[in-house]
């Protein structure tokens, strides 16, 4: 599914943008920059056929399969990151990517230039975007940095990759579980698996890691660190996540042919440590920035622990994700979001938003919205509900102030600070409203708009035409015409946008301010 306002490609089943924070229609069909692709262009790594591809190697028993399935289901932790700026504290050069559906492989970029190409569908990235891990279709387990691509090794059933990118954890079809150091471009095997193994998430830092061996039907869990010989946690132990430096590793307790467990957590795996459920089905949890803390659900209920202390309820309904103005990074095991404590933070749940303050208690804001901005300070927070904006100044307090009388709004954007607003109502018309002062009509018949990663800046297409604004006048954006509505899009802080080049394809253009910057001519594809 496509975002209808800025054109990012979203996950199946979501209601709102990542990128955006728009409202997805579950009905709307899947939309590509070219609707008609054009006869395929030459290019210099294009393979004139693929190679089968390999398939993957069984990582667990019979008797396993029930369990892996239900550990890597993840929170659903695609940000529903809105208006209000928060595009992540990126690095400097983030690896980005188009996927051209002419080869049928993903083109990756940084700083303005190509730098790889690879046959794949999907990219898993760190949390940065510095770091990213794919199998491509022959099979090759390879990581893409700034520098290029490089090839770990070949027929990898499974593969974890730490938040900071900096430590890889893969199986091969002979059950070796596999340690790769991504800056110094080596692995070691840490053990082999009699009948199979299953990865669990390594520490955020990349400094330790769990995994599971499986025997028959017997299940033996470990933990290690960087190049470290892993130590033994006992039979009938499966950990799914450990924190930096190895200090808590949660897993599961389970009988042998089990689809659930008992759920623990422990102090460096040395101890049973506390117990946090019984007859726990794998289905949703999140992780704070070095994995000390720990949100998840059961039961219909949503439960915190933290440092490895007992469970606090801390919603009566399953949290959905967190409101949060950074990326956060899902594996297999749950996600991690780049913030020192999940308490004082603002979530989607089953109920409605919540505000979770720093005691653990929650406080709820509204039951339904139609689009949100967070500030980047996450102190403030704009929703749009029927038609109308309302601002939480006091997210703990739940203070309210309705922004505008026009009740005509279908959806919203904000500078990163909320201190603005650009709004757009049924007609077409976009508006800009400065706290709560008189708003000002900027621009009729617009087709979409979205805020720039600088928080400041709003992008809009008006009859194809690209235009900025910065609470004026709309500015024309020069060398950029036949803009289509669902051509740009916002990826780890850089904005694309697509112009017509003819016959089905389309130009790519990274856009800086006022400035246009040709990536790619005569695309064919959609952005990653």
């Amino acid at each position: 599914m496509f975002c209808p306002n800025c054109g990012t490609q979203c996950p199946d089943g979501e209601r709102f943008c990542p990128s955006c924070g728009t409202a997805l229609e579950q009905s709307q069909p899947a939309l590509e920059l070219d609707m008609t692709p054009a006869e395929p262009a030459a290019r210099e790594r294009r393979r004139t056929e693929r190679k089968a591809s390999k398939l993957s190697p069984k990582l667990i028993g019979a008797a396993a399969v029930a369990l892996a399935a239900v550990v890597v289901i993840v929170l659903a932790v695609n940000m529903l990151s809105g208006g209000g700026g928060g595009y992540g504290a990126y690095t400097s050069k983030p690896v980005l990517s188009l996927f051209d559906s002419s080869d049928s492989e993903q083109i990756y970029y940084c700083g303005g230039k190509e730098i790889g190409a690879a046959e794949t569908d999907y990219t898993f990235w760190n949390q940065d975007g510095s770091v990213g891990v794919f199998v491509n279709d022959d099979g090759e387990l390879c990581v893409i940095t700034a520098k290029g691509i490089d090839v770990v090794a070949d027929d990898v059933g499974q593969y974890q990759l730490s938040a900071n990118g900096a430590a890889l954890l893969y199986i091969t079809e002979d059950y070796d579980v596999c340690w790769y150091d991504v800056k110094k471009k080596s692995s070691t095997t840490l053990e082999t698996g009699e009948d199979g193994a299953q990865l669990g998430q390594p520490a955020p830092d990349g400094s330790a890691a769990v995994f599971t061996l499986y025997d028959g039907g017997d299940y033996e869990g470990f933990t290690c660190g960087s190049n470290k010989k892993p130590v033994s946690m006992g039979e009938g132990l499966v950990p799914f996540a450990i924190s930096n430096k190895g200090s808590y590793v949660y897993y599961l307790k389970v009988k042998s042919g089990s689809g659930s467990g008992s759920l623990y957590v422990s102090k460096g795996g040395k101890d049973e440590g506390e117990k946090l459920a019984s007859d726990y089905y794998m289905n949703s949890v999140l992780f704070n920035k070095d994995a000390t803390q720990m949100m998840f659900n059961n039961d219909g209920k949503t439960y915190l622990t933290v440092k490895g202390g007992e469970k606090n309820k801390v919603f009566s309904s399953s949290v959905y994700s967190m409101f949060t103005p950074d990326y956060t990074v899902g594996s297999s095991a749950g996600g991690v979001v780049p913030v020192s404590d999940l308490r004082g933070q603002t979530y989607y749940t089953s109920g409605g938003v919540y505000f979770l303050d720093s005691k653990g208690e929650s406080k709820k804001i509204t039951s339904d919205f139609d689009g949100f901005a967070l500030s980047e300070s996450g102190s403030n927070l704009i929703y749009l509900k029927k038609g109308d904006l309302v601002k939480v100044t006091n997210l703990s307090k739940g203070t309210e102030e309705d922004l505008t009388d026009d009740a005509e709004i279908t959806s919203f954007r904000a500078t990163g600070d909320l201190s603005a607003v650009y709004y757009l109502n049924r007609d077409g018309e976009l508006y800009y409203q400065k706290g709560t002062g008189k708003s000002v009509e900027i621009g009729d018949d617009v087709d979409a708009f979205l805020m720039a990663p600088d928080g400041k800046t709003c992008v809009i297409i008006s009859d194809g035409e690209l235009y900025t604004s910065t609470g004026k006048a709309m500015d024309a954006v020069k060398g950029l015409d036949e803009v289509s509505g669902f051509g740009f899009a916002s990826q780890r802080g850089v904005l694309f946008v697509g112009q017509d080049a003819g016959g089905g394809s389309v130009d790519i253009y990274t856009l800086s301010g006022s400035a246009p910057k040709l990536l790619v001519e005569d695309f064919e594809g959609y952005i990653s």
